[in-house]
């Protein structure tokens, strides 16, 4: 009995010290056992949260540095003259934008998700024209599918007037981030397409946009894990990023009272559908 009691106090104390890696145990079978196992729980919850924390800094640390890297080493090149054409001096400033879009998508993408996580997230309120933002999208998708080479095509079908509450912001980033999933799980030549209309339902409808790729998709056992954060399937060349695109977008669809899914396309490829209330 002592020496149950004295392994339970040793055990507290290295949880409240932070020493989470050994297992706690007792070997008895009464009120002792059902208070070592509760607290065997807590220390793999402890555990688990530092590990996630541990992963989710070198993460950012890493997605964070290798842009800044690269925009701090054109900038340096800039200075000691070596665009020495305009030519060059274009193609230059050409990827600093690109370094720095890329830069803005892992801070919004850290905002999104960091908001979901912390209870930040409240119900928009805010009056969004569903037409413009599905317009700006499309322009966008088209514009990086010419850089990135993949064949795009959309099929918008929205009533002039659509508006729907939310943060305008969010809702670009959730479908930007989808429309940069395809593209990172596709290679030159594949098809991207992005479909939007209004779903209408007995008692409500809904504005959804979807991203149909042309890729290899999902393999069936990474499916149930693709919204979960820190998580990436090996579906292509391109595994780059935080893992935590689909899971902020996620958090943005669910802050509007929406949801996002996957399924998989009748040519093989992905489909991801995001919609919200309209």
């Amino acid at each position: 009995m002592r020496k149950s009691v004295k392994r339970l106090q040793d055990a507290a104390v290295r949880l409240s010290s932070g020493k989470l890696d050994e297992p706690i145990t007792v070997f008895r079978r009464d009120d002792l056992a059902d208070l070592a196992r509760s607290l065997e729980s807590t220390r793999v919850e402890l555990k688990d949260a530092r590990d996630r924390k541990a992963r989710f800094l070198m993460a950012v640390s890493h997605d964070l540095r290798t842009p800044l890297t690269s925009i701090k080493g054109y900038i340096e090149a800039l200075g000691d003259g070596m665009a020495d054409t305009e030519e060059d001096f274009v193609r230059y400033l050409a990827v600093l934008e690109d370094k720095t879009r890329l830069l803005e998508k892992r801070i919004g993408e850290l905002i999104d998700f960091a908001r979901s996580e912390t209870g930040g997230w409240k119900r928009p309120s805010e009056a969004v024209d569903a037409v413009e933002l599905i317009r700006r999208l499309d322009a966008a998708f088209r514009q990086d599918s010419g850089f990135s080479g993949r064949e795009y095509s959309s099929e918008i079908n929205l009533p002039e007037g659509l508006t729907v509450n939310g943060d305008f912001d969010a809702l670009y980033r959730a479908w930007e981030n989808l429309f940069a999933n395809a593209v990172s799980h596709t290679s030159g030549g594949d098809s991207v397409k992005f479909r939007a209309g209004v779903e209408e339902g007995s008692e409500s409808r809904f504005l959804f946009g979807e991203i149909l790729d042309g890729g290899r998709g999902v393999e069936d056992d990474f499916v149930p894990l693709l919204f979960e954060p820190f998580t990436r399937a090996d579906r292509g060349r391109n595994t780059q990023g935080l893992g935590l695109g689909l899971a902020s977008v996620k958090a943005v669809a669910e802050a509007h009272g929406g949801s996002v899914s996957y399924s998989p396309s009748s040519a093989g490829g992905s489909v991801f559908r995001f919609r919200i209330p309209c």
